[in-house]
């Protein structure tokens, strides 16, 4: 894994960052307001909305626009009315097509972004909606609700500090420190409140899509947006055409994974359990010194201290460290994805830096659920591989599946993602699937791109995205 990290790294030579202090400090001034992530999402999709709102020959013509969407309430299911700052919404990219106004029966395509980014990451959708013949007839993506320029607001549940039990390696193997009693308390606490996060996503995208009056959808969903995607066909899968993967999070297995704590109560050896990421065992081969490291960052994560609230409270510091990173990111990234001209690329790379630390120093809701719901390795606390129960219950209706990884991902276990899909096919739910509906699973791997597929390589991942739902 390090050496696919550096072989990604050093394709190109370093590149120099014109951030300096002064920048950084003019950024981290402005960035904590709505407006200044507005700006940055108006101008990042700018040329986007420029070209789709041009009527070219040969092209469908569409019409595009960025708007908030008043939905249901999660806990009470009242209907907004006031629709004013503290009413519930959701911010949403949505491109319609002259020949397919009435969206309702025509499977739009629906794209959900992951943490730390947001709607306008999806600027190079044009390609996903101007062929005449593949192209889905109208496209949405939008925000996901306590984030970006979505609705900001609590929970409305309980919760409380989750616990990352103390693993120890003897040997080979692993042990947990904690007491069989806590570990037991761990596990029935931990499955509650990952499972109130997840349902308050989960139901905020259903209440969008009846919001606005969507049948049935093609649902994307990218990194956390994945994730959710695939928990939102479990529970809703009449609702879903087709499902588009890309590097989901929480597939594996991990050593802290509730399945492998439970398998460990009672037996005090853990049980071989398959689709599991090792990755985060790196804490086995550390010194003591850097165990003890490890293990602080892991129960300052559990308590609410991640490390983009590091770089908030480091100020100007943080701010600059934060977009001298994602400068150097996204100029390797686009230097290599057709953007050739040095202007071009310098001012693209520039609207993303601003979105994105916009973006990392914005104190939202979300950032709070990625604690709970992940361990702070970017490991499932309840991870999905194990959730065999709905998975059974969804098989009947379970959508066709197209699974995305970038080849130079590092946030994502491929094998493992791919090894959960195979073994749906090859197991007996895998027969099941098929025996209800014309049911199979795709994979595609986006060369030269890292996670963020759809930025590092944009023509590859559209016409791998076009492909599928055409097909």
């Amino acid at each position: 894994m390090e050496l696919v990290v550096r072989r990604f790294f050093s394709r190109n030579a370093v590149i120099k960052s014109s951030h300096t202090l002064a920048s950084s400090l003019k950024l981290w001034n402005e960035s904590p307001s709505n407006s200044f992530l507005q700006s940055a999402q108006d101008d990042l999709l700018d040329q986007c909305l420029s070209n789709i709102n041009t009527n070219r020959f040969g092209r469908p013509n569409r019409t595009a626009q960025v708007s908030k969407v008043y939905i249901k309430d999660i806990y009470n299911n009242e209907v907004s009315i006031c629709k004013d700052e503290s009413e519930l919404y959701i911010n949403e990219l949505k491109i319609l097509r002259d020949d397919a106004r009435d969206h309702k029966e025509c499977n739009p395509l629906v794209m959900l972004p992951g943490f730390a980014t947001g709607l306008a990451c999806f600027g190079n959708v044009d390609e996903l909606t101007s062929d005449p013949i593949r192209s889905p007839h109208n496209l949405f993506a939008i925000d996901l609700l306590g984030s970006s320029l979505s609705q900001h607001r609590s929970f409305g549940f309980e919760d409380s500090v989750l616990q990352t039990p103390r693993i120890v390696f003897q040997g080979d193997k692993y042990d947990l420190k904690d007491l069989e009693e806590n570990l037991a308390y761990i596990v029935k606490t931990t499955r509650n409140i990952v499972q109130h996060h997840e349902n308050y996503y989960i139901q905020s995208i259903e209440n969008w899509r009846i919001a606005n009056k969507i049948n049935s959808m093609n649902l994307l969903g990218h990194s956390f947006g994945g994730y959710l995607s695939l928990l939102y066909a479990l529970k809703y899968p009449n609702n879903v055409n087709k499902l588009i993967l890309a590097a989901p999070l929480g597939i594996e297995q991990s050593v802290y994974s509730m399945d492998y704590i439970e398998n460990y109560l009672g037996k005090h050896t853990f049980k071989e359990i398959p689709f599991v990421n090792n990755n985060s065992s790196s804490y086995e081969n550390a010194s003591m010194v850097n165990r003890r490291v490890l293990w602080c960052i892991l129960k300052m994560w559990d308590y609410d201290f991640y490390p983009f609230k590091l770089a908030r409270i480091l100020g100007p510091l943080g701010t600059h460290w934060i977009a001298n990173y994602f400068q150097r990111r996204f100029t390797r990234s686009l230097s290599q994805n057709g953007t050739t001209s040095k202007d071009e690329l310098t001012s693209q790379v520039a609207k993303l830096v601003k979105y994105h630390v916009a973006l990392v120093l914005q104190d939202s809701p979300l950032e709070h659920s990625i604690a709970r719901i992940f361990c702070a390795q970017g490991r499932a606390r309840v991870p999905l591989s194990g959730r065999r129960g709905e998975i059974v219950a969804a098989a009947p209706f379970f959508p066709p599946t197209l699974w995305i990884h970038g080849e130079w991902d590092h946030l994502v276990d491929n094998k493992s993602a791919h090894g959960f899909a195979a073994a749906l096919l090859q197991s007996g739910l895998g027969r099941l699937l098929d025996h209800h509906r014309d049911h199979h699973h795709q994979f595609a791997l986006i060369s030269n791109a890292g996670h963020n597929m759809f930025l590092d390589n944009p023509q590859s991942f559209n016409q791998t995205v076009l492909h599928f739902l055409s097909h």
